[in-house]
């Protein structure tokens, strides 16, 4: 959960349905929170979660990924239902920051 020029990330979870999580992505500028609760839990297929943040205008929206067996291989597909459309494309590119860093890590086998 770092996104472009995020150098540190606190996570709290609690990893369940019904549990909440908060994460504050530090940066420059300072710390940005985020929180939410899951929705839906099904491994290893399926996670949905609420997301709020100053950057959602305080409006809950709702984030579900999908991971979907393709041979070898594993094809994520990330959905964010809600987000006020002001927000949406600062959204995809944190999202898309964040997918990518998670490919780099995994493909190091870190």
């Amino acid at each position: 959960m770092r996104p472009g020029d995020v150098t540190k990330a606190t996570v709290e979870v609690d990893a369940r349905v019904g549990g909440k999580f908060r994460i504050v992505m530090m940066h420059g500028r300072g710390g940005d929170e985020h929180w939410g609760e899951y929705l839906t839990i099904e491994p290893p297929s399926r996670l949905s979660f609420t997301w709020m943040s100053a950057h959602t205008d305080l409006r809950p929206t709702v984030v579900t990924v999908e991971f979907l067996e393709r041979g070898s291989n594993t094809e994520l597909i990330l959905t964010h239902r809600g987000l006020p459309a002001a927000r949406v494309d600062a959204h995809k590119n944190g999202w898309t920051d964040i997918i990518a860093k998670l490919g780099e890590t995994l493909g190091s086998g870190r």
